[in-house]
Protein backbone atom coordinates (compact mmCIF):
# COMPACT_ATOMS: atom_id res chain seq x y z
CA UNK A 1 0.00 0.00 0.00
CA UNK A 2 1.47 3.37 -1.08
CA UNK A 3 2.40 5.29 1.71
CA UNK A 4 -0.35 8.67 2.68
CA UNK A 5 0.06 12.57 3.43
CA UNK A 6 -1.81 15.39 4.28
CA UNK A 7 -1.23 16.84 0.86
CA UNK A 8 -3.10 14.12 -0.69
CA UNK A 9 -5.64 13.03 2.32
CA UNK A 10 -7.15 16.80 3.36
CA UNK A 11 -6.57 17.87 -0.43
CA UNK A 12 -9.14 20.61 -1.35
CA UNK A 13 -12.35 18.49 -2.78
CA UNK A 14 -10.76 14.84 -1.70
CA UNK A 15 -12.96 12.77 0.10
CA UNK A 16 -10.83 10.33 1.93
CA UNK A 17 -12.04 6.62 2.53
CA UNK A 18 -12.23 5.25 5.61
CA UNK A 19 -9.16 2.93 4.98
CA UNK A 20 -7.05 6.15 3.87
CA UNK A 21 -8.19 8.20 7.65
CA UNK A 22 -7.14 4.95 9.23
CA UNK A 23 -4.08 4.38 7.34
CA UNK A 24 -3.19 7.91 7.74
CA UNK A 25 -3.37 8.11 11.40
CA UNK A 26 -1.62 4.79 11.89
CA UNK A 27 1.53 5.51 9.22
CA UNK A 28 2.14 8.39 11.29
CA UNK A 29 1.77 6.73 14.11
CA UNK A 30 5.23 5.11 13.48
CA UNK A 31 6.60 4.47 16.42
CA UNK A 32 7.12 8.39 17.05
CA UNK A 33 3.94 10.08 17.12
CA UNK A 34 1.36 10.76 19.91
CA UNK A 35 -0.92 7.80 18.16
CA UNK A 36 -0.72 4.68 18.29
CA UNK A 37 -3.69 2.04 17.04
CA UNK A 38 -6.85 3.07 16.01
CA UNK A 39 -9.52 0.35 18.71
CA UNK A 40 -12.82 1.59 16.66
CA UNK A 41 -15.59 2.87 18.90
CA UNK A 42 -15.14 3.83 22.24
CA UNK A 43 -16.63 0.90 24.45
CA UNK A 44 -16.88 1.46 28.16
CA UNK A 45 -15.59 -2.01 28.91
CA UNK A 46 -12.25 -2.11 26.77
CA UNK A 47 -8.65 -1.04 28.50
CA UNK A 48 -6.92 1.73 27.03
CA UNK A 49 -2.94 2.86 26.84
CA UNK A 50 -1.89 5.92 25.97
CA UNK A 51 -1.90 7.09 22.13
CA UNK A 52 -4.86 4.81 21.09
CA UNK A 53 -7.47 6.72 19.14
CA UNK A 54 -11.16 5.68 19.09
CA UNK A 55 -14.13 7.13 17.60
CA UNK A 56 -16.74 8.58 19.77
CA UNK A 57 -20.12 10.57 19.06
CA UNK A 58 -18.55 11.25 15.32
CA UNK A 59 -15.37 12.40 16.23
CA UNK A 60 -11.92 11.07 17.05
CA UNK A 61 -10.21 11.04 20.40
CA UNK A 62 -6.77 9.79 21.45
CA UNK A 63 -6.16 8.51 25.31
CA UNK A 64 -3.43 10.37 26.93
CA UNK A 65 -3.18 7.90 29.72
CA UNK A 66 -3.93 4.29 30.20
CA UNK A 67 -7.80 4.10 31.21
CA UNK A 68 -10.83 2.59 31.09
CA UNK A 69 -14.43 3.36 31.78
CA UNK A 70 -13.45 6.88 30.84
CA UNK A 71 -15.91 9.08 28.66
CA UNK A 72 -14.08 10.96 26.16
CA UNK A 73 -14.11 14.10 26.48
CA UNK A 74 -11.13 16.62 26.61
CA UNK A 75 -8.84 16.82 29.89
CA UNK A 76 -6.50 14.48 31.87
CA UNK A 77 -7.24 11.23 29.86
CA UNK A 78 -8.60 12.05 26.43
CA UNK A 79 -7.57 14.43 23.70
CA UNK A 80 -9.73 15.47 20.82
CA UNK A 81 -7.46 14.32 17.25
CA UNK A 82 -10.07 14.80 14.43
CA UNK A 83 -13.44 17.00 14.94
CA UNK A 84 -16.62 15.99 13.28
CA UNK A 85 -15.22 13.37 11.69
CA UNK A 86 -16.61 9.56 11.65
CA UNK A 87 -14.94 6.86 10.40
CA UNK A 88 -17.81 4.58 10.17
CA UNK A 89 -19.11 6.73 7.62
CA UNK A 90 -17.05 5.34 5.24
CA UNK A 91 -16.20 8.60 3.85
CA UNK A 92 -14.07 11.81 5.50
CA UNK A 93 -15.91 14.54 3.98
CA UNK A 94 -14.11 17.93 3.02
CA UNK A 95 -17.15 19.99 4.81
CA UNK A 96 -16.97 17.80 8.06
CA UNK A 97 -12.83 18.57 8.31
CA UNK A 98 -13.71 22.40 7.41
CA UNK A 99 -15.88 22.49 10.28
CA UNK A 100 -13.00 22.58 12.41
CA UNK A 101 -9.16 23.06 11.95
CA UNK A 102 -7.26 19.79 11.77
CA UNK A 103 -4.06 20.69 13.36
CA UNK A 104 -1.14 19.49 12.57
CA UNK A 105 0.28 18.92 16.10
CA UNK A 106 -2.36 16.62 16.81
CA UNK A 107 -1.23 14.04 13.98
CA UNK A 108 2.69 15.04 14.11
CA UNK A 109 4.32 18.30 13.89
CA UNK A 110 6.77 16.88 11.45
CA UNK A 111 4.57 16.73 8.63
CA UNK A 112 3.74 20.55 9.04
CA UNK A 113 6.18 21.11 6.49
CA UNK A 114 4.65 18.24 3.73
CA UNK A 115 1.38 20.48 3.33
CA UNK A 116 1.49 23.86 1.11
CA UNK A 117 1.07 27.27 2.50
CA UNK A 118 -2.04 27.60 0.25
CA UNK A 119 -3.79 25.25 -1.95
CA UNK A 120 -6.97 25.97 -3.99
CA UNK A 121 -9.78 23.98 -5.71
CA UNK A 122 -9.42 26.05 -8.66
CA UNK A 123 -5.97 27.08 -9.58
CA UNK A 124 -7.23 29.56 -12.19
CA UNK A 125 -8.44 32.00 -9.74
CA UNK A 126 -7.27 33.95 -6.52
CA UNK A 127 -8.07 32.44 -3.11
CA UNK A 128 -10.52 35.57 -2.49
CA UNK A 129 -13.77 36.79 -4.72
CA UNK A 130 -15.55 40.17 -4.28
CA UNK A 131 -18.95 39.33 -3.51
CA UNK A 132 -20.11 43.38 -3.00
CA UNK A 133 -18.78 46.53 -3.04
CA UNK A 134 -17.63 46.45 0.12
CA UNK A 135 -16.97 43.06 0.70
CA UNK A 136 -15.27 39.67 -0.18
CA UNK A 137 -15.05 35.53 0.77
CA UNK A 138 -12.47 33.05 1.04
CA UNK A 139 -13.31 30.77 -2.02
CA UNK A 140 -14.87 27.41 -0.99
CA UNK A 141 -12.34 24.42 -1.63
CA UNK A 142 -9.37 27.06 -0.17
CA UNK A 143 -6.55 25.51 2.52
CA UNK A 144 -4.18 27.32 4.21
CA UNK A 145 -1.77 26.25 6.56
CA UNK A 146 -1.15 28.64 9.56
CA UNK A 147 1.71 27.97 11.73
CA UNK A 148 0.49 23.95 12.93
CA UNK A 149 -2.69 24.11 11.80
CA UNK A 150 -4.37 23.08 8.22
CA UNK A 151 -7.60 25.89 7.84
CA UNK A 152 -10.23 24.24 5.01
CA UNK A 153 -12.27 26.28 3.67
CA UNK A 154 -15.74 23.95 3.08
CA UNK A 155 -17.58 27.07 1.53
CA UNK A 156 -17.67 30.33 0.44
CA UNK A 157 -16.70 32.75 4.12
CA UNK A 158 -16.57 36.11 4.37
CA UNK A 159 -13.63 38.03 5.03
CA UNK A 160 -13.97 40.58 8.41
CA UNK A 161 -13.79 44.49 6.58
CA UNK A 162 -12.22 47.00 8.37
CA UNK A 163 -13.87 50.86 7.90
CA UNK A 164 -12.14 50.94 4.35
CA UNK A 165 -10.80 53.91 2.64
CA UNK A 166 -10.93 54.32 -0.83
CA UNK A 167 -7.35 53.77 -2.80
CA UNK A 168 -6.27 52.06 -0.38
CA UNK A 169 -4.78 48.33 -0.71
CA UNK A 170 -5.93 45.49 1.91
CA UNK A 171 -3.83 42.75 2.86
CA UNK A 172 -5.88 39.28 3.65
CA UNK A 173 -4.99 37.18 6.51
CA UNK A 174 -6.28 34.00 8.04
CA UNK A 175 -6.42 32.82 11.32
CA UNK A 176 -5.23 29.42 13.15
CA UNK A 177 -9.07 29.61 14.15
CA UNK A 178 -10.62 29.69 10.66
CA UNK A 179 -11.24 33.59 10.60
CA UNK A 180 -10.21 35.58 7.79
CA UNK A 181 -9.63 39.30 8.19
CA UNK A 182 -8.45 42.10 5.64
CA UNK A 183 -5.88 44.47 7.22
CA UNK A 184 -4.96 47.84 5.41
CA UNK A 185 -1.61 47.84 3.65
CA UNK A 186 -0.27 51.36 3.58
CA UNK A 187 3.33 50.19 4.69
CA UNK A 188 6.48 51.79 2.02
CA UNK A 189 7.14 49.24 -0.84
CA UNK A 190 9.33 46.49 0.52
CA UNK A 191 7.46 46.62 3.73
CA UNK A 192 5.08 43.76 4.37
CA UNK A 193 1.59 44.33 6.18
CA UNK A 194 1.46 44.01 9.86
CA UNK A 195 -0.86 41.13 10.87
CA UNK A 196 -3.44 40.99 13.30
CA UNK A 197 -2.94 39.61 16.90
CA UNK A 198 -2.19 36.37 17.21
CA UNK A 199 -1.14 33.29 14.92
CA UNK A 200 -2.01 34.71 11.14
CA UNK A 201 -1.06 33.82 7.41
CA UNK A 202 -0.69 36.43 5.09
CA UNK A 203 -2.57 34.69 1.96
CA UNK A 204 -3.04 37.89 -0.55
CA UNK A 205 -5.28 40.94 -1.23
CA UNK A 206 -7.07 43.70 -3.08
CA UNK A 207 -7.57 46.79 -4.06
CA UNK A 208 -10.51 49.35 -2.43
CA UNK A 209 -10.64 52.01 -5.64
CA UNK A 210 -12.15 55.29 -6.07
CA UNK A 211 -14.52 54.20 -8.63
CA UNK A 212 -16.61 51.67 -10.30
CA UNK A 213 -14.79 49.84 -13.63
CA UNK A 214 -16.36 51.15 -16.91
CA UNK A 215 -19.06 48.23 -17.86
CA UNK A 216 -18.51 48.18 -21.65
CA UNK A 217 -17.40 50.25 -24.57
CA UNK A 218 -16.77 53.96 -23.77
CA UNK A 219 -18.53 53.69 -20.77
CA UNK A 220 -16.26 55.15 -18.67
CA UNK A 221 -16.68 54.15 -14.67
CA UNK A 222 -18.18 56.27 -11.65
CA UNK A 223 -17.15 57.37 -8.44
CA UNK A 224 -18.68 55.06 -6.04
CA UNK A 225 -15.70 53.98 -3.92
CA UNK A 226 -15.52 49.79 -4.10
CA UNK A 227 -13.30 46.54 -4.21
CA UNK A 228 -11.96 46.45 -7.87
CA UNK A 229 -12.19 42.41 -8.73
CA UNK A 230 -9.42 42.17 -11.11
CA UNK A 231 -7.34 43.56 -8.18
CA UNK A 232 -7.71 40.75 -6.25
CA UNK A 233 -4.92 38.51 -5.41
CA UNK A 234 -3.18 35.32 -3.80
CA UNK A 235 0.37 34.11 -3.15
CA UNK A 236 -0.28 31.70 -6.39
CA UNK A 237 -1.82 33.98 -8.29
CA UNK A 238 -0.34 37.39 -8.28
CA UNK A 239 1.90 40.04 -10.13
CA UNK A 240 5.11 38.72 -11.33
CA UNK A 241 7.38 41.90 -8.81
CA UNK A 242 7.97 41.96 -5.18
CA UNK A 243 5.14 44.53 -4.27
CA UNK A 244 1.20 44.09 -6.41
CA UNK A 245 -0.62 46.99 -4.85
CA UNK A 246 -2.66 49.21 -7.06
CA UNK A 247 -2.22 46.43 -10.40
CA UNK A 248 -5.05 44.64 -12.00
CA UNK A 249 -5.14 41.70 -13.81
CA UNK A 250 -5.82 42.27 -17.49
CA UNK A 251 -7.89 39.80 -19.77
CA UNK A 252 -5.93 36.85 -17.45
CA UNK A 253 -2.76 37.82 -19.15
CA UNK A 254 -0.91 40.26 -17.35
CA UNK A 255 -1.22 43.05 -14.56
CA UNK A 256 -1.31 46.43 -15.20
CA UNK A 257 -0.91 49.37 -12.90
CA UNK A 258 -4.10 51.68 -11.95
CA UNK A 259 -2.34 54.85 -10.91
CA UNK A 260 0.22 56.47 -12.72
CA UNK A 261 3.46 56.71 -11.21
CA UNK A 262 4.62 59.33 -8.41
CA UNK A 263 7.38 60.87 -7.83
CA UNK A 264 8.28 59.33 -4.84
CA UNK A 265 8.13 55.55 -6.38
CA UNK A 266 10.79 54.49 -4.13
CA UNK A 267 8.87 54.89 -1.06
CA UNK A 268 5.01 54.76 -2.43
CA UNK A 269 6.02 51.92 -5.40
CA UNK A 270 4.52 52.61 -9.24
CA UNK A 271 0.78 52.67 -7.96
CA UNK A 272 -0.54 54.64 -5.15
CA UNK A 273 -3.39 56.44 -4.91
CA UNK A 274 -3.16 60.23 -3.70
CA UNK A 275 0.64 61.03 -4.58
CA UNK A 276 2.04 62.99 -6.91
CA UNK A 277 2.33 62.14 -11.01
CA UNK A 278 6.05 62.14 -11.77
CA UNK A 279 5.87 63.90 -15.37
CA UNK A 280 8.96 65.60 -17.71
CA UNK A 281 8.30 68.93 -15.40
CA UNK A 282 7.96 67.22 -12.08
CA UNK A 283 10.81 64.51 -12.53
CA UNK A 284 10.62 61.45 -9.90
CA UNK A 285 13.56 59.76 -7.54
CA UNK A 286 15.98 58.43 -9.55
CA UNK A 287 15.93 54.39 -8.80
CA UNK A 288 18.29 53.15 -5.93
CA UNK A 289 18.99 50.42 -8.24
CA UNK A 290 20.17 52.80 -10.86
CA UNK A 291 22.75 55.09 -8.20
CA UNK A 292 19.97 56.99 -6.74
CA UNK A 293 19.92 58.16 -2.78
CA UNK A 294 16.04 58.49 -2.40
CA UNK A 295 16.37 62.38 -3.11
CA UNK A 296 18.29 62.69 -6.25
CA UNK A 297 16.07 63.34 -9.21
CA UNK A 298 16.29 61.46 -12.77
CA UNK A 299 17.80 63.81 -15.28
CA UNK A 300 14.93 63.51 -17.72
CA UNK A 301 11.69 61.01 -17.88
CA UNK A 302 12.69 59.93 -21.34
CA UNK A 303 11.75 56.75 -22.91
CA UNK A 304 15.26 55.15 -21.07
CA UNK A 305 14.59 56.52 -17.51
CA UNK A 306 11.27 55.59 -17.86
CA UNK A 307 12.00 51.79 -18.49
CA UNK A 308 15.11 52.11 -15.55
CA UNK A 309 12.34 53.09 -13.38
CA UNK A 310 10.33 50.13 -13.51
CA UNK A 311 12.71 47.71 -14.01
CA UNK A 312 13.80 48.96 -10.34
CA UNK A 313 10.33 47.70 -9.23
CA UNK A 314 10.75 44.29 -11.16
CA UNK A 315 8.01 45.43 -13.26
CA UNK A 316 8.00 46.90 -17.11
CA UNK A 317 7.02 49.23 -19.80
CA UNK A 318 3.71 48.23 -21.19
CA UNK A 319 3.04 46.95 -25.03
CA UNK A 320 0.86 48.95 -27.68
CA UNK A 321 -1.61 45.44 -27.83
CA UNK A 322 -1.41 45.78 -24.38
CA UNK A 323 -2.36 49.32 -23.49
CA UNK A 324 -5.44 49.13 -26.24
CA UNK A 325 -6.78 46.32 -24.30
CA UNK A 326 -5.88 47.67 -20.33
CA UNK A 327 -7.55 50.99 -21.47
CA UNK A 328 -10.52 49.65 -23.05
CA UNK A 329 -13.81 50.71 -21.98
CA UNK A 330 -12.90 54.93 -21.85
CA UNK A 331 -14.98 57.17 -23.17
CA UNK A 332 -12.78 57.37 -26.62
CA UNK A 333 -12.17 61.00 -28.46
CA UNK A 334 -14.15 62.95 -25.68
CA UNK A 335 -13.28 66.55 -26.38
CA UNK A 336 -14.32 69.32 -23.59
CA UNK A 337 -13.00 66.88 -20.90
CA UNK A 338 -10.02 67.88 -18.93
CA UNK A 339 -9.05 71.11 -19.47
CA UNK A 340 -5.56 71.06 -17.11
CA UNK A 341 -3.34 68.12 -16.31
CA UNK A 342 -3.94 66.04 -12.94
CA UNK A 343 -1.67 66.65 -10.23
CA UNK A 344 -2.49 63.44 -8.32
CA UNK A 345 -2.87 60.19 -8.55
CA UNK A 346 -6.98 59.03 -8.43
CA UNK A 347 -10.07 60.75 -9.77
CA UNK A 348 -11.79 62.40 -6.87
CA UNK A 349 -9.35 64.86 -6.94
CA UNK A 350 -9.51 69.06 -7.75
CA UNK A 351 -6.46 68.63 -9.19
CA UNK A 352 -4.42 71.95 -10.35
CA UNK A 353 -7.65 73.81 -9.77
CA UNK A 354 -9.57 72.69 -12.33
CA UNK A 355 -12.36 70.52 -10.41
CA UNK A 356 -12.02 66.73 -11.24
CA UNK A 357 -12.72 67.37 -14.83
CA UNK A 358 -15.57 63.81 -15.39
CA UNK A 359 -11.95 62.43 -14.58
CA UNK A 360 -14.03 58.61 -14.23
CA UNK A 361 -14.71 58.91 -18.00
CA UNK A 362 -11.08 57.54 -18.19
CA UNK A 363 -11.49 54.36 -16.18
CA UNK A 364 -11.17 51.33 -18.40
CA UNK A 365 -13.31 48.00 -17.44
CA UNK A 366 -10.18 46.49 -15.92
CA UNK A 367 -10.33 49.85 -13.49
CA UNK A 368 -6.99 51.78 -14.60
CA UNK A 369 -7.65 55.58 -13.61
CA UNK A 370 -7.16 57.87 -15.89
CA UNK A 371 -5.96 55.93 -18.92
CA UNK A 372 -6.52 58.35 -21.75
CA UNK A 373 -6.36 62.18 -22.31
CA UNK A 374 -4.26 62.94 -19.45
CA UNK A 375 -0.79 62.10 -19.92
CA UNK A 376 1.00 59.60 -22.29
CA UNK A 377 3.05 57.05 -21.21
CA UNK A 378 5.37 55.45 -22.68
CA UNK A 379 5.53 52.07 -24.42
CA UNK A 380 8.19 49.18 -25.15
CA UNK A 381 8.21 49.43 -28.53
CA UNK A 382 10.57 52.06 -30.43
CA UNK A 383 11.40 52.39 -33.71
CA UNK A 384 14.09 54.12 -36.34
CA UNK A 385 12.80 56.33 -39.18
CA UNK A 386 12.58 54.95 -42.39
CA UNK A 387 15.30 56.08 -45.32
CA UNK A 388 14.19 54.87 -49.40
CA UNK A 389 17.94 55.76 -50.66
CA UNK A 390 17.59 57.49 -53.95
CA UNK A 391 16.38 56.56 -57.55
CA UNK A 392 18.64 56.51 -60.62
CA UNK A 393 16.77 56.99 -63.66
CA UNK A 394 14.03 54.07 -62.89
CA UNK A 395 15.47 52.54 -60.30
CA UNK A 396 15.95 52.60 -56.40
CA UNK A 397 19.37 52.06 -55.09
CA UNK A 398 19.86 50.25 -52.09
CA UNK A 399 20.02 52.82 -48.95
CA UNK A 400 23.39 54.71 -48.43
CA UNK A 401 22.99 55.43 -44.66
CA UNK A 402 26.64 56.40 -43.15
CA UNK A 403 25.52 57.46 -39.58
CA UNK A 404 27.11 58.93 -37.07
CA UNK A 405 27.23 58.07 -33.54
CA UNK A 406 25.26 59.70 -31.04
CA UNK A 407 24.76 59.12 -27.31
CA UNK A 408 20.88 58.75 -26.51
CA UNK A 409 21.24 58.33 -23.25
CA UNK A 410 20.52 61.56 -21.84
CA UNK A 411 22.42 62.77 -18.38
CA UNK A 412 24.78 60.18 -17.87
CA UNK A 413 27.41 57.95 -20.05
CA UNK A 414 26.38 54.71 -21.38
CA UNK A 415 27.86 54.61 -24.56
CA UNK A 416 27.24 55.52 -28.05
CA UNK A 417 25.13 54.02 -30.74
CA UNK A 418 25.27 54.41 -34.43
CA UNK A 419 22.46 55.85 -35.87
CA UNK A 420 20.94 58.55 -39.06
CA UNK A 421 21.01 61.78 -36.72
CA UNK A 422 20.70 62.17 -32.84
CA UNK A 423 16.61 62.03 -32.72
CA UNK A 424 16.47 59.41 -35.17
CA UNK A 425 15.12 56.28 -32.68
CA UNK A 426 11.42 57.30 -31.72
CA UNK A 427 9.50 55.80 -28.87
CA UNK A 428 5.74 54.27 -28.70
CA UNK A 429 3.32 56.77 -26.88
CA UNK A 430 0.01 55.65 -25.94
CA UNK A 431 -3.78 57.26 -24.80
CA UNK A 432 -3.11 60.92 -25.36
CA UNK A 433 -2.74 63.67 -23.11
CA UNK A 434 -5.02 66.75 -21.88
CA UNK A 435 -3.90 68.60 -25.42
CA UNK A 436 -4.72 65.26 -27.48
CA UNK A 437 -7.71 65.49 -25.67
CA UNK A 438 -8.88 68.99 -26.41
CA UNK A 439 -9.02 67.88 -30.48
CA UNK A 440 -10.45 64.66 -29.69
CA UNK A 441 -7.62 62.31 -30.70
CA UNK A 442 -7.39 60.57 -27.37
CA UNK A 443 -8.48 57.04 -26.57
CA UNK A 444 -7.51 53.63 -26.20
CA UNK A 445 -5.87 52.98 -29.01
CA UNK A 446 -4.14 55.78 -29.48
CA UNK A 447 -0.36 55.85 -29.94
CA UNK A 448 2.13 58.52 -30.77
CA UNK A 449 5.52 58.12 -32.77
CA UNK A 450 6.57 61.36 -33.01
CA UNK A 451 8.87 61.89 -30.09
CA UNK A 452 12.25 60.63 -30.07
CA UNK A 453 13.42 58.74 -27.16
CA UNK A 454 15.42 61.35 -25.76
CA UNK A 455 12.09 63.20 -25.41
CA UNK A 456 11.34 65.18 -22.03
CA UNK A 457 7.88 66.95 -21.96
CA UNK A 458 5.45 67.43 -19.15
CA UNK A 459 2.85 65.97 -21.03
CA UNK A 460 4.56 62.34 -20.38
CA UNK A 461 4.21 60.19 -17.42
CA UNK A 462 5.06 56.11 -16.30
CA UNK A 463 2.04 53.69 -16.04
CA UNK A 464 4.30 49.81 -15.29
CA UNK A 465 2.80 46.59 -15.88
CA UNK A 466 4.23 43.09 -14.71
CA UNK A 467 3.75 39.23 -16.06
CA UNK A 468 1.33 37.30 -14.49
CA UNK A 469 2.40 34.62 -11.89
CA UNK A 470 0.23 31.49 -11.36
CA UNK A 471 1.66 28.61 -9.45
CA UNK A 472 -0.26 25.64 -9.21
Amino acid sequence: MLPLSPRTVYAPGVVPSKAEIIQLLEQIAGGTAAIGVFRGSWSSGANYIASDFVEYNGSLWTSKTANTNVTPVAGADWSLLLPGVSVADGGVTTAKLAASAVTLEKLSPALAASVPKLSKADPWAPAMLRTGTGSASIRAGTAVRVGTTVVLFGSDTAITMPAMTAGTDYAVFVSDAGAAQAVAWTANTGTDPTAPVGTWAWIGGFHYAPGANATAYNTGGNRTPQINAYSCWDMKFRPNCRDPRGMVLVAGKFWCDIYFTGVDHHLNGTSRHGVTIATGDVLPKLPVMFGGNGSTLVTQLDWYWSNELVDSHGKRMLKQVEFRTAAFGVIEQATGGRANDPLQTGINFNNNGGGTNNDERYTSIWGLNLSIANFYVWGQESVGHSYDGTFVGTLQTAPQITPNYYQAYVGRVRGFSPQLSALFQRGALFGGSTLSNAIGSSGSGSVDWANAVQSNSGRISVRAAADHLMAL
